[in-house]
């Protein structure tokens, strides 16, 4: 797996650090978890051993937290079909989310696009509910690509 080491800095002095499998990282993890008022992928809070062994097994392509001042205040990760999964509270959400677009936009590269599998170009993936976030994007130029649905 292939990992990005750097640490920029915007004004507001946000920093990213590479998400590791070690205790202080998965703590933090869990607890901004937790703390998530919008959820895609999961309706319940996992026990604290599966996050363990979730964040042991690094699912994404990239996954990194970020600071501010010291504390952390979210996490974002891009994933293999490059999907980007971005979690703040939504307090930062007008100065980190287009701090967080600018890093990915200027360190990584989409993987290959694949027909009917892979766009060309990331996305974001953005819960229904959390109008705040989807505010934020569209001011910094995102366009809506589609509407997806759960089966329950």
């Amino acid at each position: 797996m292939c990992y990005v080491l750097f640490n920029l800095r915007s004004p507001m002095s946000y920093k990213i650090h590479e998400v590791q499998s070690k205790s202080e990282h998965i703590d933090v993890l869990f607890s901004l978890l937790a703390s998530r008022k919008y959820n895609i992928s999961h309706k319940e809070q996992p026990s604290y051993l599966s996050h363990k062994r979730f964040v042991a097994s690094h699912p994404y392509r990239y996954w990194f937290l970020i600071s501010l001042l010291d504390s952390y205040i979210g996490t974002f990760y891009i994933q293999y079909n490059n999907s980007i999964g971005i979690y703040l509270d939504s307090k930062y959400y007008s100065e980190a989310i287009p701090f967080i677009i600018k890093i990915i936009k200027f360190k990584f590269k989409p993987c290959p696009a694949l027909k009917s599998a892979i766009p060309q170009e990331f996305y974001i993936n953005v819960p229904n509910e959390d109008r705040d976030f989807q505010d934020v994007v569209k001011l910094l130029g995102c366009k809506p690509v589609q509407i997806s649905y759960r089966i329950d």
